[in-house]
């Protein structure tokens, strides 16, 4: 059902009235799954078994398996057949969907023999086609037009579209090349993996970019930038990983085969992050909050957007529109979609009611979320620092060493590169816990541990956007100044 009820979502009304003018047309043939469609519509079911007992009145078997798939496979048929490409707004998206259908409409006429009619249809795709550098389809049709017309025009004419496919065929190998390598970037970040190495990811980089300055393809441009963007801030080169996002933003902003509103989405997105690990907080606002206007609302990607927007928010200490931001996220249709996702919204909460110096508060949103102590990484690291720091605060002395013993013995367990920054973190609270909780003393006798993660260089690196939103070394510092 659920399968089903994702498609069904995604259909705009005036797709819903075309499926059931459809049915309406067919009358007997499609009642069953007319009234199937139109319970998932209006959401009164949410279960294979609520669906089956509505409509056959038992529970689901083999006939109602038969009747969600036929359902599914009418819907995806009428979506074909639908004027789509007026469905969205980027002309790029647009292009492709009418260079499809023509490509489709002059092979149909191709092959019943009407050639200067298919023909002629296969060039003003091939013109669209080129215009956007959708290179897999003007490859079809070039090889089409190759064959039909370039071996009956001679040498000439067929050389030209000989020509034609080999810079198509560089282009798209280069442009899965670009993509290739971005996906290789990213994943040691997203999963702990091998790479191949700087030295080797900064080779292929300027291959790209070679033949992206010679050919001027935006669509290799553009996996080019990307790669380049994530490359420096593999390396924590944030002004770097900056300019190479204002030059993919303006090639996206002037070339019409990559502008689309998912992109500048994704490149404000992008900027808004470096910015903030830039501590340019007030750009990185207004970065994100474009980002969120441009991602479609109710989708996955608004809901990263929006929590960029609580970071930058919080790093530019702006605690009420950091709340308010948490209460916007927790009404969001994606916030169930992980099983992490409310219990992080959650520890952020947490993190504004301590910088809020609402410590009673904020020890109660930890110990209420069960969900993060699941998170073996980051985030429950967090989790267990904060409930140290506000045990502290509020003085509640009698915990903290067997806390400390407790989160000591944690680390030993975990095996992920934030650890060396948390051990150093435990040494500077016990070390705390040493000096009865004078912080003028232990910043006088722990400078050497307070400067090291204060300068988050190498294994103490600190992320404005991880797990420790209250940064250790700030805090100790200002509680040595106000005590």
């Amino acid at each position: 059902m659920e399968k089903l009820r994702s498609i069904v979502a995604c259909l705009k009304p005036s797709e819903i009235h075309l499926i059931r003018d459809y049915y309406q047309l067919r009358k007997n043939q499609g009642s069953r799954r007319l009234v199937l469609f139109d319970l998932v519509v209006e959401g009164k079911v949410s279960s294979d078994e609520e669906a089956s007992l509505r409509i056959f009145c038992q529970p689901p078997d083999s006939n109602f398996s038969q009747l969600k798939r036929r359902l599914k496979d009418d819907i995806l048929n009428i979506l074909m057949i639908c004027p789509v490409e007026k469905s969205y707004q980027s002309e790029n998206i647009k292009a492709e969907f009418k260079a499809r259908k023509m490509l489709m409409q002059g092979k149909i006429l191709l092959s019943r023999g009407v050639y200067d009619e298919g023909t002629g249809i296969l060039r003003k795709a091939c013109q669209l086609a080129e215009k956007y550098e959708l290179s897999t389809i003007s490859l079809e049709i070039q090889d089409l037009l190759r064959t039909h017309i370039g071996v009956k025009k001679g040498l000439e004419v067929y050389k030209s579209y000989q020509d034609t496919i080999d810079h198509n065929l560089a282009d798209m190998q280069m442009e899965l090349e670009a993509k290739d390598l971005n996906h290789r970037i990213m994943i040691p970040a997203l999963h702990s993996a091998a790479c191949t190495g700087e030295h080797a990811e900064a080779e292929k980089l300027r291959k790209i970019k070679t033949h992206f300055d010679s050919s001027g393809s935006a669509r290799v441009g553009f996996w080019y930038y990307l790669s380049a963007i994530r490359l420096h801030i593999n390396q924590r080169e944030f002004d770097k990983a900056y300019r190479y996002g204002q030059q993919l933003a303006s090639l996206i902003d002037h070339e019409p085969a990559i502008h689309t509103v998912p992109n500048r989405a994704g490149i404000h997105l992008e900027l808004a992050k470096i910015l903030i690990h830039l501590e340019q907080f007030p750009e990185a606002i207004t970065m994100a909050q474009e980002a969120r206007k441009l991602f479609q609302r109710g989708m996955l990607n608004e809901l990263y957007a929006i929590e960029t927007l609580f970071f930058a928010y919080f790093r530019n200490r702006q605690w009420e529109q950091a709340q308010a931001i948490i209460e916007e996220a927790t009404h969001h249709k994606q916030y169930q979609t992980h099983i992490l996702t409310p219990g992080k919204w959650q520890y952020f909460k947490a993190n504004v009611s301590f910088a809020s110096r609402d410590f009673d508060a904020s020890l109660a949103e930890l110990h209420q979320n069960t969900t993060l102590k699941k998170d073996r990484g980051g985030w429950f690291l967090g989790y267990r620092i904060l409930e140290l720091l506000n045990l502290i605060e509020k003085r509640e002395y009698d915990w903290i060493d067997s806390k400390l013993e407790s989160f000591r013995k944690y680390l030993q367990q975990v095996q992920t590169h934030q650890v060396p920054r948390c051990k150093n973190i435990l040494r500077l609270l016990f070390a705390l816990s040493k000096h009865g909780f004078d912080f003028q003393a232990t910043t006088r006798d722990e400078q050497g541990l307070l400067s090291a993660l204060s300068q988050a260089k190498e294994e103490n690196y600190w992320d404005p956007m991880g797990y420790e939103l209250v940064r250790i070394s700030d805090w100790v510092n200002r509680s040595a100044f106000t005590s």
